[in-house]
């Protein structure tokens, strides 16, 4: 009795895990196919490790799946031999019994082989049930079978999906680098000839350099520059978003034309 309780809990076990793994499978298949795939890199990650676990358990579920084939008949052809078989064996010693019990006078022999018949009988009967339930059984199998493996096609294609947006996006953030290290040698170059145009034009006429450098001037002047390259920078790198290079960048410009029309009202 205890064998049996913990076989049929063993059953329900390996039923609900089953059930379990084609919901998520299910679940993760409707994901990929009702929904655009996230231009994150982590996301299409994750996504991608759960769809491999899926795979895995589906096919688990079929290793389960071929282990229980093992003790069924080979396929439905063979099990509908089986049946017809003990149909056939149940009818023929049917009539047998019944011309038997249509005899008056019967012989020892016919009376045992009535008994061993009647006796029989519940067992046949017993088996052609057993065959029966083990086609209903062999042809459920078959077609879960069937399912997982159109589900594991399906998460695989759903797997490559995902494997090649993550390959676009690497590809699309390499080209974005080459394109922000491109600009940002591009404009620092810029800078050092601005700079050095600068102080070329400064050394060559004192008054500029004199006028420009002398008192907080100067400090104020470097300070600008700095922080406009920091900005910029700051720019080319995706680090400030558009909003915030407008704000930073219009917030400069006030500042440093409001001090300019300072310095022309006092002067």
């Amino acid at each position: 009795m205890g064998k049996l309780i913990i076989s049929i809990l063993f059953c329900l076990y390996f039923l609900s895990n089953s059930i379990s793994a084609n919901e998520n499978a299910d679940g993760i298949s409707q994901e990929i196919i009702n929904e655009k795939l996230p231009d994150d890199y982590q996301e299409l990650a994750s996504l991608r490790k759960r769809i491999s676990l899926h795979i895995d358990d589906l096919a688990k579920e079929i290793k389960r799946i071929e282990s229980e084939k093992e003790y069924l008949p080979i396929n439905k052809e063979d099990a509908e031999r089986k049946i017809d078989y003990y149909e056939l064996k149940i009818k023929s010693e049917a009539n047998v019994l019944e011309k038997l019990k249509a005899k008056e006078n019967k012989s020892k022999e016919e009376i045992e082989e009535m008994n061993s018949i009647e006796n029989y009988h519940p067992q046949l009967l017993s088996e052609l049930k057993k065959a029966k339930e083990e086609k209903e059984r062999l042809t459920k199998l078959q077609s879960d079978l069937s399912d997982i493996n159109k589900k594991i096609s399906q998460s695989r294609n759903n797997l490559d999906k995902v494997d090649v947006k993550m390959s676009n996006l690497i590809n699309t953030e390499s080209e974005r680098n080459e394109f922000r290290k491109l600009i940002s040698f591009t404009y620092c170059g810029l800078v050092a000839i601005v700079i050095v145009g600068f102080y070329f034009i400064a050394l060559k006429i004192p008054k500029i350099a004199e006028s420009i450098f002398s008192g907080e001037k100067g400090i104020q002047f470097v300070a600008i520059f700095l922080i406009v390259i920091a900005i910029i920078l700051f720019g080319i790198m995706g680090i400030l978003e558009s909003k915030e290079l407008s704000a930073l960048l219009g917030g400069l410009s006030g500042y440093i034309l409001g001090r300019v029309s300072m310095d022309k009202e006092t002067s």
